[in-house]
């Protein structure tokens, strides 16, 4: 795995451990594009959308005084300077962990 390419993970998953928006906008791209699948339904979103998910994410972390529990699950040497993490994430509320996780993969 590349050098740089860990020190952004690091990077990313700290900024999403400690329920940052200043740093996550800082990471991520303004040409970024994902799409998540939830009960069968398909939604693409850019940017501006993500930042507007990261934020309520945190905002709720923070409001119950939740913990990220983030696990690499893998990653992925996919060409010449691209890599994909794929990341299983959940909150942990007064020690309990919710009954559901995300799975992400980031390139």
């Amino acid at each position: 795995m590349d050098n740089s390419f860990s020190i952004f993970l690091d990077t990313y998953l700290d900024a999403w451990r400690n329920s940052s928006l200043v740093d996550m906008k800082d990471l991520i791209s303004q040409s970024y594009e994902a799409r998540e699948i939830t009960g069968g339904n398909i939604v693409d979103f850019g940017y501006e959308e993500s930042l507007n998910g990261w934020e309520q994410g945190f905002n709720f972390a923070k409001e119950n005084n939740a913990q990220w529990n983030i696990k690499v699950v893998s990653i992925l040497p996919l060409r010449k300077d691209e890599t994909m993490a794929i990341l299983s994430a959940t909150m942990v509320i007064q020690g309990e962990s919710l009954k559901t996780a995300n799975l992400f993969s980031n390139v």
